[in-house]
């Protein structure tokens, strides 16, 4: 018996409106630091906030990262401590 495939879509562009929200959030909840923002990414904190599961949270934050808007500083096995690049601040 041969196995089914099921086509997904592929989202490409994962720098949509729930990726700004996360980082907003971030930066929200963020601590000030020698004119930098720091957080450690509470992922269960912001799944129930967004309504979403791991796994999208997860791929936006990638997507955050890729984009170098989340720096990981310091990462260990199950946490991370980002700085959370505010883009006024670049602009």
């Amino acid at each position: 018996m041969k196995a089914l495939k099921v086509a997904r879509p592929v989202m490409t562009d994962l720098m949509d409106d729930l990726a700004m929200g996360i980082h907003e959030y971030l930066l929200e909840i963020a601590t000030p630091y020698q004119r930098s923002n720091f957080v450690l990414i509470p992922i269960t904190e912001v799944v129930k906030k967004f309504g979403r599961n791991h796994r999208t949270i997860q791929r936006r934050i990638q997507a955050l990262k890729d984009e170098g808007i989340l720096v990981p500083v310091i990462k260990r096995q199950t946490i991370t401590l980002y700085e959370v690049k505010d883009l006024e601040d670049q602009a």
